[in-house]
């Protein structure tokens, strides 16, 4: 099974592709994509912490699933599996996303700054 099981795995996985992950995201996320187009021109990302960690269980979600579907029918051993090791990389998740929560840091860009800096002023989002 070719399932993450850690955030690492993620990261180094060579089909993870973080955003934007193709042209679409113009139409599904155009926000974010102007605050990180913007960002790139200063050499910055552009996202924040839980669009990254959103990102991150987009992308699990989609490798369980995968995975699920290529199980043989009545693979309890395997279900069983993939679900102790999405549950592990769940908690990890969580931990991350409620560390970046308790810092302060949750909606702030991974470079340390408020997403208004890379965004048109005609918003108003916190």
């Amino acid at each position: 099974m070719n399932t993450p099981r850690t955030i690492r795995d993620i990261i180094d996985a060579p089909d993870f592709h973080p955003f934007p992950r193709s042209s679409d995201e113009w139409l599904y996320s155009p926000d974010r994509m102007k605050r990180v187009t913007n960002a790139a021109e200063h050499g910055e990302d552009g996202s924040t912490h839980a669009e990254i960690i959103e990102d991150w269980r987009d992308y699990a979600r989609e490798k369980y699933r995968e995975a699920r579907r290529a199980l043989d029918y009545d693979d309890e051993a395997g279900e069983a599996q993939l679900d102790a090791d999405e549950a592990q990389l769940d908690a990890e998740l969580d931990a991350c996303e409620t560390w970046h929560e308790e810092h302060g840091t949750l909606h702030r860009l991974t470079g340390g700054g408020h997403p208004s800096q890379y965004r048109d002023q005609d918003t108003d989002e916190d």
